[in-house]
């Protein structure tokens, strides 16, 4: 009797030992998620992998991360996160009967800046390709491509910032903010995209906004301009306050820049030695009775422009297939234009444009 319970006690002594040791080795049952996506090797009901890391870069990335655990069934991995512009994932892992494998979502399309992406270069768009074509030539971020011309002060030289680019909000602020005691004083200026072009389409939207600069011209409020045939800015002499182009006139309506009533606009105003043989126009009334918008209003105008002897029309939106005005037939210092720049123009109140488009033309 003695014999046999010696023998049970040195059974259970050795069977403590064996438990001690297999605790000792193996540990608890592992709760922990693979690191990084490293596979987890711990015995045991283990979880899925760990969290994906959403994918990172311009255009949104894919989520990689992954986890595999053995034991019991490991849980789905969660979806992965943003870095970047990426999208959030959105396709969590799976749980598998011997073990989770997961692995984030792909990240979802990010990093331009709606239908019209931002891009440095000044062209481009975000998504798919504009079905006419249409470019963009501001790039929504800084005047890349574009060059100022401002009377009084010289050929790209901006001291005061007149024109500049609001990455924000994408648009070109013609503003006089900096300005000495906010004096506007004769300080017409343009800003050139910095390309001659031939035939082409260009559109854009502005709208103009308080308060006008001090001591402007007297037909200065509301008042702006997209320029075309103009010549090389670069070439520019005796510091003009109007130079060689012709002014497509913008106004808000009641502006005193407009000679009728009510106030018209688009108009025609050549400019300093650049003549039309066909509709050479009156700066202030475009002779259609198409009105001004009123001056806080987004507007939005298209020109189509030619030097090839094809008539050159302007629209203003919502109307895209009847003209306000056609002309033709631009000349300077008596020679038929055959090429010319594109302007935008200061004239003391602060405008805003935007969405600055272009298609080249055959």
């Amino acid at each position: 009797m003695k014999e046999s319970n010696c023998a049970s006690a040195l059974i259970l002594a050795i069977a403590g030992m064996l438990v001690a040791c297999t605790q000792a080795v193996d540990g608890p049952p592992s709760s922990k998620a693979g690191s990084s996506g490293s596979p987890s090797v711990t015995d045991g009901a283990g979880s899925g992998g760990s969290r994906g890391t959403g994918g990172s870069g311009s255009g949104g990335g894919t989520s990689t991360t992954a986890g595999t655990t053995d034991g019991n069934a490991g849980h789905g991995g969660q979806a992965g996160d943003t870095s970047n512009g990426g999208g959030a994932g959105t396709t969590a892992g799976s749980s598998g009967a011997s073990g989770g494998q997961n692995s984030g979502g792909g990240g979802a399309d990010g990093g331009i800046d709606g239908a019209m992406g931002d891009v440095a270069t000044g062209g481009g768009d975000g998504g798919a390709a504009d079905p006419e074509g249409w470019v963009n030539i501001f790039n929504g971020t800084d005047l890349t491509g574009w060059v100022s011309l401002i009377h009084t002060v010289g050929y790209n030289t901006d001291p005061y910032r007149t024109f500049r680019a609001d990455p924000i909000n994408h648009v070109i602020q013609v503003t006089y903010a900096d300005y000495p005691n906010g004096s506007f004083d004769n300080r017409f200026g343009l800003l050139y995209y910095n390309r001659p072009l031939k035939n082409y389409r260009v559109r854009l939207t502005y709208r103009f906004l308080p308060m006008q600069a001090k001591n402007p011209p007297n037909w200065g409020t509301n008042n702006s301009g997209l320029m075309i045939f103009g010549i090389d800015p670069a070439k520019v002499t005796g510091d003009p306050s109007f130079p060689p182009l012709i002014e497509i006139q913008l106004l808000g309506d009641g502006s005193p820049g407009g000679t009728s009533s009510p106030t018209t606009s688009p108009n025609i105003c050549p400019q300093l030695g650049v003549t039309l043989t066909k509709n050479q126009g009156t700066c202030g009334d475009n002779k259609t009775g198409v009105r001004a918008r009123p001056p806080a209003e987004w507007v939005t105008v298209e020109e189509e422009v030619h030097v090839d002897g094809t008539d050159t029309k302007i629209f203003q939106y919502p109307d895209k297939t009847k003209p306000v005005v056609t002309i033709g037939g631009p000349t300077y210092m008596s020679k038929p234009v055959t090429s010319g720049y594109l302007s935008i123009q200061s004239e003391s109140q602060p405008c805003e444009f935007k969405d600055i488009q272009l298609i080249e033309l055959p």
